[in-house]
């Protein structure tokens, strides 16, 4: 049996906690239900599974040849890194 996720949560820029998150496995989270769920309604499908981080990597460069996706260089701005 497999143990629950670790819930975690992040502090925001105020210093109040965000929001509670879970951790999971790349390509592993499907969106929708399957289609012989029991009472399922017709707009739940159809099931897709969200990009592991390489997939969404690959599709946020829009075929850029830079190392970024915003281009040649990156700011903390636009990621959540130690800029320093």
């Amino acid at each position: 049996m497999a143990l629950p996720p670790e819930v975690f949560r992040d502090r925001l820029k105020d210093g109040s906690p965000g929001p509670a998150m879970i951790a999971l496995p790349g390509g592993t989270f499907q969106m929708g239900s399957p289609e012989d769920e029991l009472d399922r309604f017709p707009n739940e499908g159809p099931r897709h599974r969200l990009p592991s981080e390489s997939e969404w990597e690959y599709a946020a460069r829009a075929g850029k040849q830079t190392p970024f996706w915003s281009g040649d260089c990156i700011t903390t701005d636009q990621a959540n890194y130690y800029g320093n």
